[in-house]
């Protein structure tokens, strides 16, 4: 049988139902790219997970052989949705864009920045109704 070492992460921790009902919400409504928090904590996060997994290999390697781990991680991609604090640590609405930044981009995050204002910014990630 297959094992997924984060998905068994994620049982243990309590939080495989909050992230499975995130990206069934998504997959169903076809939003990938709306920028709303993750439900995860920053360290349950995939990138926060692969990082904290990657160190404990390093801190565990024999230091007398030399080492090479080449760490890949999953983000920035959809969905975006930065996890716990830091979805809500900046206000877009307070932000400027450089003049580079493409119109559709630009719009996303006018976008992010009406969404927190809808909800009141209150440093709170956002969650999507039931």
């Amino acid at each position: 049988m297959y094992r997924n070492e984060y998905i068994d992460h994620l049982k243990e921790r309590g939080l495989l139902k909050d992230y499975i009902k995130d990206i069934n919400y998504r997959f169903e409504h076809g939003d990938w790219e709306t920028i709303v928090s993750s439900p995860l904590p920053p360290d349950d996060y995939p990138d926060g997970y692969i990082g904290i997994k990657g160190m404990k290999y390093i801190r565990d390697c024999p230091k007398d052989k030399p080492m090479f781990l080449p760490v890949s991680f999953p983000g920035p991609h959809t969905p975006f949705d930065a996890p716990g604090k830091y979805g809500a640590m900046f206000d877009p609405t307070n932000m400027l864009l450089d003049e580079s930044v493409p119109g559709e981009i630009a719009e996303r995050a006018r976008g992010a920045g009406q969404l927190l204002r809808q909800t009141g910014a209150s440093g709170q990630p956002y969650r999507r109704p039931d």
